[in-house]
């Protein structure tokens, strides 16, 4: 009888497991990941991203931007060269909801449509020989646009499930200055919902096996 009381929450378990093997949810760092700016006068032209984002994919081709969290360093995509100074940093930036795209994030991409990226940080621009109204800012420091619209494109995995790319082009920047967030992202494993009821159901199980021993 106690046998089969203990074996009832693990089996409970292992189903939750099996029904969770048919879809994934990913966390991904991005290390490795950059802001860059080509054909720009800018000091420096690249700088280095920190966050995370996290994708589900249901392995019937539906693959879903469920979070994003990054950051950057501020750069200067403006310099004195250019007869004013332009400095961005973004503190946050974020996918406003949701993003579907289709493929998979195993061994192949996902394609992705329009999204509208969240942002906070500050544009600080500095008259040098020219008016920074030539870049659209005020003088001295103001909020960043708070959402950008882009198409964040195709994206493609290793068969390990590792990012490899995804250039996203992020236009809407003071002075029209076109700069590109390239996304690289390595797995971060989690427990799985059914794994952590799994242990929690073993966990059960040799408290009641104790106590039946008591």
């Amino acid at each position: 009888m106690l046998s089969r009381m203990l074996s009832l929450p693990l089996l409970v378990g292992a189903l939750l497991v099996a029904g969770s093997a048919s879809a994934i949810t990913t966390y991904y760092d991005v290390t490795g990941s950059f802001m860059s700016m080509v054909n720009q006068v800018c000091n420096p032209c690249t700088v280095p991203v920190t966050g995370y984002f996290v994708l589900d994919d249901d392995l019937g081709g539906n693959v879903t931007l469920t979070n994003m969290n990054l950051a950057h360093i501020p750069y200067e995509v403006a310099s004195p060269f250019a007869g004013l100074s332009v400095i961005l940093d973004r503190d946050s930036i974020s996918v406003s909801g949701t993003a579907a795209g289709l493929g998979t994030t195993v061994g192949g991409n996902t394609v992705f449509g329009p999204a509208l990226l969240a942002q906070i940080g500050t544009a600080t621009c500095t008259p040098l020989g020219f008016p920074c109204i030539f870049a659209g800012l005020p003088t001295g420091v103001s909020p960043l646009t708070p959402g950008v619209s882009v198409n964040l494109g195709s994206w493609a995995f290793d068969l390990l499930g590792n990012l490899t790319s995804a250039p996203i082009i992020y236009t809407n920047n003071p002075g029209q200055a076109v700069e590109t967030l390239n996304l690289f992202g390595t797995p971060v494993p989690v427990p799985e919902p059914g794994t952590a009821v799994l242990m929690m159901a073993g966990l059960v199980g040799i408290a009641m096996r104790r106590r039946a021993g008591l």
